[in-house]
């Protein structure tokens, strides 16, 4: 950004709607090949433990 400045990024990104839909598609291809994390977090209990709210209990000073 900082070698073309936000004003050329979008007059070519966002006032180019051809170019726009491109590269959101070039984005969701890419995207395409990830899993998602946070899915497999849920599905399967060892991971799902890792994210699950602990109880914290107050010790009283000796």
């Amino acid at each position: 950004m900082q070698r073309v400045g936000l004003e050329y990024i979008k007059k070519v990104v966002l006032e180019d709607e051809t170019r726009r839909k491109a590269l959101a598609q070039r984005l969701m291809f890419s995207l395409s090949f990830e899993g998602d994390g946070w899915k497999k977090a849920i599905a399967e209990q060892s991971l799902k433990k890792e994210y699950e709210t602990i109880q914290l209990t107050q010790i009283e000073p000796a």
